[in-house]
């Protein structure tokens, strides 16, 4: 992937003493980054369509662990920016390490349930011991990054992880919607409001699989699937409930993946639909979250 004069640099120096000597040091980082996205995307692709024993050779354990290490060390920012770098580990690497252990303890489980198939009670209690970890190392890396979510950037607010809702998000979540709609205690006191309840679901399709088959019949399966993925969006429902657990009303905020737009509705029973306005809202995608925004008046 790297040409052999430029490895030898990198094996030699470092990036800032390329940039201090090469003519155009600017095209030669567009060009590693873009050749980089394109091998990582490769090494992908072997590893799931060789067989196990070349797999074994390309991706050894020593091999990764360099790898693994490198891209969790904290980087060389302090030698090109001449700015002082904190000493914590950045989101990205903490996201990333959450990852790691995310995919790494699923496997585990998997073993661990395998081994222990005529002892269920004695898996469970160790696999429970795991999930909690890997929550853990998802809240570190979200604790983290939440002070650069909340600064003030391109004049958004931040307001809510569309991820952890059903969870620790949901209070976030209804001031939102209190932002835009109002108190919702005040609007539903004469109703009988006693509590609400969030749902979500997460196979939300603006048309229906059928309706979508119909209409690209001619396309491949491969089309189909495309377009379908393009189709796909994510649904919570916060539900207003009397004191009997019946439905007085109900928001619905619908976050269409295509375009990181998010839609919200409101229907109060036995009426009409509401559209609200969100063209304020922004969503932005980083480490497998969708983080919502609020643009300031």
């Amino acid at each position: 992937m790297i040409h052999k004069s430029l490895r030898k640099q990198l094996i030699e120096h470092d990036w800032l003493w390329i940039q201090k000597n090469d003519s155009n040091p600017s095209l030669k980082l567009k060009r590693l980054k873009k050749q980089s996205i394109t091998a990582i995307n490769d090494l992908s692709l072997l590893a799931q369509k060789l067989p196990e024993h070349a797999v074994a050779e390309i991706f050894s354990y020593d091999g990764l662990k360099r790898l693994v290490e490198s891209i969790l060390r904290k980087g060389n920012d302090q030698e090109y920016s001449g700015i002082e770098v904190e000493s914590t580990l950045d989101s990205r690497r903490l996201y990333l390490a959450a990852l790691f252990a995310k995919e790494g303890i699923k496997l585990c489980i998997e073993e661990h349930i395998a081994q222990n198939s005529e002892s269920p009670k004695l898996a469970e209690a160790t696999v429970d011991q795991l999930n909690k970890t890997v929550e853990l190392c998802s809240e570190i890396a979200y604790v983290a990054d939440l002070p650069t979510r909340r600064k003030s950037e391109d004049n958004l607010r931040y307001q809510f992880n569309w991820n952890r809702i059903p969870g620790p998000d949901e209070d976030k979540l209804v001031k939102f919607i209190e932002n835009i709609f109002g108190s919702i205690y005040e609007n539903f006191k004469d109703d009988g409001i006693n509590t609400y309840r969030i749902r979500k679901n997460e196979s939300v399709f603006r048309t229906s699989l059928q309706e979508l088959h119909e209409q690209y019949s001619a396309t491949t399966d491969k089309e189909f699937a495309a377009i379908a993925a393009r189709q796909r969006a994510s649904e919570i429902k916060l539900e207003i409930l009397d004191l009997g657990g019946g439905i007085i009303a109900y928001f619905s905020l619908m976050l269409r993946y295509s375009t990181r737009t998010v839609n919200l509705e409101y229907k109060r029973y036995r009426s009409k639909d509401i559209q609200l306005d969100t063209t304020n809202v922004v969503v932005k995608q980083d480490y497998g979250n969708y983080y919502i925004y609020e643009k300031q008046k």
